[in-house]
């Protein structure tokens, strides 16, 4: 039987793990932060004790980038200390861990696409404890795949297509920084190729290493969100959408200006060729 508990079961990306999981024959254990506290040694054990999954996939995460910069010490405790907790009990377990990470780990002075092996150079709160997590994976766990991605989106949870959709249904103008770059990544793409992940590390407990997974297509925050309102059609005011500065737009942590993930690596090892960022956002207004 294929077995799978998923830490963080609450989130964007944790819910569509467990439901596409469900769907594709696993039984699952999908452990939300009110029944899994990642901080808890103890309550690693114990889960992972009652379950005795086959794999692990650890997307329990403090994600408020910029409330870490007053709550580091939380930040840290979830993803520092919570990722080290789940590496630990999966090695003394003896089972595979996919672990999610970011690409704020990368602090954005690059003009090509990062590699997973490219250094890393964090610039805010978020950033530094989401590397220290995957330091923590990396020591704690010999049979480890960390995902890192970014600027992840769905039709249900906190993310930047619902607020603009919410904002423009409000407003007349959008203003949208235009000096931030990424790639958009929908929750529910990124969860199918983990749980391509999940498969063949169940085969091969072999696999190991760090990979980059996010929808193809570059774009910046401005782009995105005009993207939004154009895919949204009728459903809003169709507001204007104006570019900004970072500068223009301050916030409490700094941003990479340019976090691009070369998701190359992922492809070969695991034959997924993620599809362009523009048509899974157009799926996901759609089931909003």
């Amino acid at each position: 039987m294929k077995r799978l508990m998923v830490a963080g079961a609450g989130g964007m990306t944790g819910s569509e793990v467990s439901e596409r999981a469900r769907r594709a024959g696993w039984e699952v254990a999908a452990l939300t932060r009110a029944e899994l506290d990642v901080t808890d040694p103890a309550s690693v054990d114990s889960a992972a004790d009652d379950f005795r999954p086959k794999v692990i996939v650890n997307c329990a995460a403090y994600t408020a980038v910029d409330r870490a910069e007053s709550e580091p010490d939380v930040a840290a405790a979830i993803n520092d200390d919570g990722a080290r907790n789940v590496a630990r009990t999966a090695a003394a377990a003896g089972i595979p861990l996919i672990h999610l990470s970011t690409d704020y780990v990368f602090s954005g002075s690059a003009r090509t696409p990062y590699q997973p092996e490219a250094e890393t150079d964090p610039i805010c709160v978020y950033g530094r404890t989401k590397l220290a997590g995957e330091n923590a994976v990396r020591h704690e766990a010999p049979s480890h795949v960390i995902v890192r991605t970014s600027w992840v989106f769905s039709h249900r949870g906190s993310n930047f297509v619902r607020t603009m959709l919410r904002l423009g249904a409000e407003r007349d103008e959008l203003r949208v920084v235009n000096d931030q770059v990424g790639r958009p990544t929908s929750a529910g793409d990124l969860a199918e190729a983990l749980l391509v992940v999940a498969a063949a590390m169940l085969e091969n407990r072999e696999i190991n290493g760090t990979y980059h997974f996010a929808n193809a297509g570059e774009t910046s925050w401005f782009g995105f969100a005009q993207a939004i309102i154009e895919e949204s059609g009728a459903r809003t005011r169709s507001p204007r959408v104006v570019p900004i500065s970072t500068s223009e737009f301050p916030t409490a942590a700094r941003r990479p200006a340019y976090s691009v993930l070369d998701t190359t690596s992922f492809t070969h090892r695991f034959g997924v060729t993620p599809r362009p960022w523009r048509e899974a956002l157009r799926e996901t207004i759609a089931l909003l």
